[in-house]
């Protein structure tokens, strides 16, 4: 995602959704990507069989170890497919595998020691979601008063907010490539 200052508010260009959004009105959300952050440094490479899987032919996927509530159950599940590119140990001594694909799931976590265990307590709930702007304070673009001063942004960034502001600023960017290009 760019982002910039615009009429004295953050916007952020996203393709997800192809467009330009208020970032004062996003969240922003514990996932994943933010556990791996957290605990990094307890990961470690995951040299097991899967035992509990494989008598178990299900798993119930979490977003996080420790989690508030389990996303899904895989059943049926064949071991030949599974792989866990590494692995956490909570405080309780539970094994927990992380898995980027499987069965068109992405980026989750299967506690391996205790596969299809729906109750485990949620150790490390998700905090409050965090206005974007007040959690990241906004850094990402420059902006000075004076002389030499004005707003500086990435060009990628400028371009994206130039084409969404003006159709024709779009087309003319689009023509110009186009000549550049033959």
């Amino acid at each position: 995602m760019y982002f910039c200052l615009y009429g004295g508010e953050f916007w952020g260009f996203t393709y997800e959704f192809s467009g330009w959004i208020k970032l004062d009105q996003m969240l922003v959300m514990y996932d994943y990507v933010a556990f791996e952050e957290d605990h990094r440094d307890e990961f470690y490479p995951y040299d097991g069989d899967f035992t509990q899987i494989k008598e178990a032919r299900s798993a119930i996927a979490w977003a996080w170890p420790g989690s508030d509530a389990h996303i899904w159950t895989y059943e049926d599940l064949e071991t030949e497919n599974f792989r866990v590119s590494y692995a956490y140990k909570d405080n309780e001594g539970r094994e927990w595998g992380f898995v980027t694909y499987l069965y068109g799931g992405r980026n989750i976590w299967v506690c391996l020691s205790d596969p299809l265990n729906r109750d485990i307590p949620a150790f490390n709930p998700a905090p409050e979601p965090m206005p974007w702007v007040a959690e990241t304070n906004a850094i990402g673009i420059t902006s000075k008063q004076g002389k030499g001063g004005g707003t500086f942004a990435h060009y990628i960034i400028a371009c994206e907010f130039m084409m969404w502001l003006s159709p024709e600023y779009k087309l003319k960017l689009i023509q110009m490539k186009r000549a550049i290009g033959r």
